[in-house]
Protein backbone atom coordinates (compact mmCIF):
# COMPACT_ATOMS: atom_id res chain seq x y z
CA UNK A 1 0.00 0.00 0.00
CA UNK A 2 2.88 2.37 0.83
CA UNK A 3 4.33 1.81 -2.66
CA UNK A 4 1.01 2.80 -4.29
CA UNK A 5 0.75 5.91 -2.09
CA UNK A 6 4.23 7.01 -3.17
CA UNK A 7 3.34 6.36 -6.80
CA UNK A 8 0.18 8.45 -6.44
CA UNK A 9 2.11 11.33 -4.84
CA UNK A 10 4.74 11.18 -7.60
CA UNK A 11 2.08 11.27 -10.32
CA UNK A 12 0.31 14.21 -8.69
CA UNK A 13 3.61 16.08 -8.51
CA UNK A 14 4.40 15.40 -12.18
CA UNK A 15 1.13 16.84 -13.39
CA UNK A 16 0.95 19.83 -11.05
CA UNK A 17 1.97 22.73 -13.35
CA UNK A 18 0.19 22.51 -16.66
CA UNK A 19 -2.61 20.17 -15.75
CA UNK A 20 -6.16 20.82 -14.77
CA UNK A 21 -7.24 17.21 -15.23
CA UNK A 22 -9.92 18.09 -17.77
CA UNK A 23 -8.25 17.99 -21.14
CA UNK A 24 -7.84 14.29 -21.69
CA UNK A 25 -5.02 13.27 -24.01
CA UNK A 26 -1.74 14.78 -22.86
CA UNK A 27 -2.55 15.99 -19.34
CA UNK A 28 -1.47 19.55 -20.13
CA UNK A 29 -3.59 22.59 -19.55
CA UNK A 30 -3.91 25.00 -22.45
CA UNK A 31 -1.79 27.90 -21.24
CA UNK A 32 -1.99 31.28 -22.90
CA UNK A 33 1.11 33.44 -23.31
CA UNK A 34 0.53 37.14 -22.65
CA UNK A 35 3.60 39.08 -23.91
CA UNK A 36 4.93 41.45 -21.26
CA UNK A 37 2.50 40.02 -18.68
CA UNK A 38 3.05 36.28 -18.18
CA UNK A 39 1.16 33.07 -18.82
CA UNK A 40 -2.28 31.92 -17.71
CA UNK A 41 -1.32 31.03 -14.13
CA UNK A 42 1.84 33.12 -13.42
CA UNK A 43 2.59 36.78 -14.17
CA UNK A 44 5.80 38.77 -14.25
CA UNK A 45 6.07 40.25 -10.74
CA UNK A 46 4.48 37.25 -9.00
CA UNK A 47 6.73 35.76 -6.32
CA UNK A 48 8.57 32.46 -6.36
CA UNK A 49 6.01 31.29 -3.81
CA UNK A 50 3.23 32.12 -6.29
CA UNK A 51 5.01 29.91 -8.84
CA UNK A 52 5.20 27.08 -6.31
CA UNK A 53 1.53 27.55 -5.41
CA UNK A 54 0.45 27.39 -9.07
CA UNK A 55 2.93 24.90 -10.49
CA UNK A 56 4.21 22.82 -7.60
CA UNK A 57 7.62 22.95 -5.99
CA UNK A 58 10.85 22.04 -7.76
CA UNK A 59 14.47 22.23 -6.75
CA UNK A 60 15.80 25.63 -7.69
CA UNK A 61 18.89 26.28 -9.73
CA UNK A 62 20.90 29.45 -10.02
CA UNK A 63 23.57 31.16 -12.03
CA UNK A 64 26.00 33.65 -10.55
CA UNK A 65 27.52 36.75 -12.08
CA UNK A 66 29.87 38.53 -9.70
CA UNK A 67 28.11 38.76 -6.37
CA UNK A 68 24.58 38.36 -7.79
CA UNK A 69 22.63 35.12 -8.02
CA UNK A 70 19.77 34.59 -10.45
CA UNK A 71 17.59 31.72 -9.25
CA UNK A 72 15.28 29.93 -11.65
CA UNK A 73 12.56 27.35 -11.25
CA UNK A 74 12.48 24.86 -14.13
CA UNK A 75 9.47 22.70 -14.95
CA UNK A 76 11.15 20.69 -17.71
CA UNK A 77 8.20 18.40 -18.43
CA UNK A 78 6.08 21.51 -19.06
CA UNK A 79 8.74 23.48 -20.94
CA UNK A 80 8.52 26.38 -18.45
CA UNK A 81 11.29 28.20 -16.59
CA UNK A 82 10.64 31.08 -14.19
CA UNK A 83 13.56 33.44 -13.44
CA UNK A 84 13.54 35.34 -10.15
CA UNK A 85 15.00 38.76 -9.45
CA UNK A 86 18.78 38.68 -8.93
CA UNK A 87 19.99 39.01 -5.34
CA UNK A 88 23.12 38.36 -3.30
CA UNK A 89 22.55 34.86 -1.91
CA UNK A 90 22.70 31.33 -3.24
CA UNK A 91 19.79 30.46 -0.91
CA UNK A 92 16.39 30.48 -2.59
CA UNK A 93 14.16 33.38 -1.49
CA UNK A 94 10.57 32.69 -2.57
CA UNK A 95 9.56 36.30 -1.86
CA UNK A 96 11.59 37.47 -4.89
CA UNK A 97 9.53 38.35 -7.96
CA UNK A 98 9.52 36.60 -11.32
CA UNK A 99 11.38 38.80 -13.83
CA UNK A 100 11.03 36.62 -16.92
CA UNK A 101 9.41 33.41 -18.08
CA UNK A 102 10.88 31.12 -20.73
CA UNK A 103 8.68 28.77 -22.73
CA UNK A 104 10.39 25.83 -24.51
CA UNK A 105 9.45 22.43 -25.87
CA UNK A 106 7.35 20.49 -24.87
CA UNK A 107 5.13 23.42 -23.88
CA UNK A 108 1.88 23.76 -25.81
CA UNK A 109 1.33 27.35 -24.58
CA UNK A 110 0.23 29.78 -27.31
CA UNK A 111 -0.25 33.51 -27.57
CA UNK A 112 -3.70 34.88 -28.37
CA UNK A 113 -2.40 35.07 -31.97
CA UNK A 114 -1.74 31.28 -31.82
CA UNK A 115 2.07 31.57 -31.72
CA UNK A 116 3.99 29.02 -29.66
CA UNK A 117 6.92 26.63 -29.78
CA UNK A 118 6.97 25.10 -33.26
CA UNK A 119 5.30 28.05 -35.03
CA UNK A 120 7.04 29.24 -38.18
CA UNK A 121 8.89 32.54 -38.40
CA UNK A 122 6.52 33.60 -41.19
CA UNK A 123 3.54 32.96 -38.86
CA UNK A 124 5.19 35.11 -36.17
CA UNK A 125 5.78 37.95 -38.64
CA UNK A 126 2.19 37.65 -39.91
CA UNK A 127 0.91 37.87 -36.33
CA UNK A 128 3.28 40.50 -34.89
CA UNK A 129 5.01 42.21 -37.82
CA UNK A 130 8.73 42.73 -38.05
CA UNK A 131 10.63 42.52 -34.77
CA UNK A 132 11.76 45.64 -32.90
CA UNK A 133 15.29 44.23 -33.07
CA UNK A 134 17.06 40.98 -33.90
CA UNK A 135 20.20 39.55 -32.35
CA UNK A 136 21.89 36.46 -31.04
CA UNK A 137 19.17 36.04 -28.40
CA UNK A 138 16.35 36.12 -30.95
CA UNK A 139 13.81 38.54 -32.34
CA UNK A 140 12.52 41.08 -29.85
CA UNK A 141 8.87 42.06 -29.86
CA UNK A 142 6.94 44.14 -27.35
CA UNK A 143 7.06 42.07 -24.14
CA UNK A 144 8.69 38.95 -25.58
CA UNK A 145 11.75 37.61 -27.36
CA UNK A 146 11.40 34.73 -29.80
CA UNK A 147 14.27 32.42 -30.70
CA UNK A 148 14.20 30.17 -33.77
CA UNK A 149 15.86 26.89 -34.65
CA UNK A 150 17.75 26.27 -37.91
CA UNK A 151 14.46 25.55 -39.71
CA UNK A 152 13.03 28.97 -38.66
CA UNK A 153 10.57 27.39 -36.24
CA UNK A 154 10.03 28.92 -32.79
CA UNK A 155 12.37 27.19 -30.37
CA UNK A 156 11.65 29.36 -27.32
CA UNK A 157 9.65 32.39 -26.21
CA UNK A 158 10.84 34.56 -23.36
CA UNK A 159 8.37 36.88 -21.69
CA UNK A 160 9.86 39.90 -19.98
Amino acid sequence: MKKYSLLLVALLFLFSCGSDGSDGDDGKQDLTIFPGIGITNVSIGDTGQDVFDNCGSVADSYISFGSGYTHFLSYLKDGLTFYLETYDSEDLDLTKPVTRIQIDSPSTARTESNIGVGSSKSDVIAAYGDPISSGIFGDEYDGMTIDYDDADLVESIEIQ
